[in-house]
């Protein structure tokens, strides 16, 4: 068999893939904003918008990974639910600044205010002293918009960007969220050398703009989708080709893809799957089969079972009710008459799962899973218990 610790695929959400494929745009669009930005020009913020598995995290990662190879200041945090985005980038800021050589004055500068905002923001300890007047006004917008100048001014004396990169937007308090975008918008205004990337789930440009509505007009939108056939065939095979000269039979290459749909999640998820089934190069169509085969069923036990197990049995209804209509997004109507109901007794138990990270709603009046090909895997779990 081929080594199992050869296996050059990366699977799981948020992973980095050994090829990031299909992101070239995107990529270069990066390159461009960290050199203009180290050259002192401000840039719009970039909103990467995609369902899950996408790849919206792992591009975010890439950013913050290139910012930092380059001696940047690259930060990196991700709202949830609970709460806890601004906790994490204050930690992480006064990580990065500490690692930061030269202009020691501006470091520590930067550092009482990263200690004065996590006063304000609480549930955070900063090794350093707060710097009075500075970071601690209590208007987290403002005491935001301080810190940005403050990490911007170490930046510029060491000839380099800030790049931040902000991870789930969509989960953010409208509070916290009205603060990060005025304050990335004045931070653009100012010319602050920021190269500001975010991700959310499709809607969260809508969401942003209710909160703010200068946010209709703050970001440069990035759609993600599944990746072409060329891209995906890359993804799959040229991984194989660099762990050691292992080949993938074209007929095996198409399985995956057809299975996967062109989504990086599933494509890394099948092709190590494959990998483990296969007794020796090339990999066949048969050993494709065998690890899809393994891995739809880890999939539907894994990513559905986590999922229902938290939902009331109205939810599991209207998540089962979703899944019976197929792919993509659907009335919410629909939804309610596969229920026998009316739409407004099941607008609670939408709402929760939308609140839950399982739905989002692309419009008004539609429903979608947040995760491609959920419904399959959906309809695959409750048929077997």
């Amino acid at each position: 068999m081929l080594d199992p610790a050869a296996n050059p695929y990366a699977p799981g959400a948020g992973v980095r893939p050994p090829l990031l494929a299909g992101r070239d745009r995107e990529l270069a669009e990066l390159d461009r904003l960290i050199k203009r930005a180290r050259l002192g020009y401000a840039d719009r913020p970039r909103l990467a918008v995609g369902v899950r598995g996408v790849g919206k995290t792992v591009l975010l990662l890439a950013a913050r990974d290139r910012a930092q190879r380059g001696g940047a200041i690259g930060v990196h945090a991700q709202a949830r639910r609970e709460g806890g985005f601004l906790r994490a980038l204050l930690r992480d800021l006064e990580l990065e600044l500490r690692r930061v050589r030269g202009a020691r004055g501006q470091v520590q500068r930067a550092l009482g205010v990263v200690a004065s905002v996590a006063v304000t923001v609480g549930g955070v300890k900063v090794s350093a002293t707060p710097r009075s007047g500075v970071g601690d006004s209590g208007d987290l917008a403002v005491d935001l918009l301080e810190l940005f100048r403050a990490v911007a001014q170490v930046a510029v004396a060491n000839q380099q960007p800030f790049v931040l990169t902000a991870d789930e937007l969509q989960e953010l308090p409208d509070a916290e969220m009205s603060a990060l975008l005025v304050a990335l918008q004045r931070s653009s205004g100012e010319g602050l050398p920021l190269v500001a990337v975010a991700a959310g789930l499709p809607g969260v440009h809508a969401q942003a703009a209710s909160v703010e509505s200068f946010a209709e007009r703050m970001f440069v939108v990035w759609q993600l989708g599944p990746l072409d056939d060329r891209a995906a065939r890359r993804a799959v095979v040229e991984p194989a080709h660099d762990a050691g000269g292992v080949e993938w039979e074209p007929a095996a290459v198409r399985r995956v893809l057809d299975a996967s749909a062109g989504y990086p999640f599933y494509l890394q998820h099948f092709a190590a799957a494959a990998w483990d089934a296969a007794v020796d190069t090339p990999i066949r169509e048969h050993d494709v089969r065998v690890g899809v085969e393994r891995g739809e069923r880890e999939l539907a036990d894994s990513l559905v079972s986590a999922r229902l197990e938290r939902l009331s049995e109205r939810e599991r209804r209207y998540v089962r009710a979703l899944a019976d209509l197929g792919p993509g997004e659907q009335p919410s109507g629909a939804v309610a008459r596969a229920l026998g109901v009316d739409t407004s007794q099941v607008g609670s138990a939408r709402q929760r799962l939308i609140s839950a990270g399982i739905l989002y709603s692309p419009a008004y009046g539609r429903v979608a899973f947040t995760l491609p090909m959920f419904d399959r895997y959906v309809r695959e779990f409750l048929d077997a218990i």
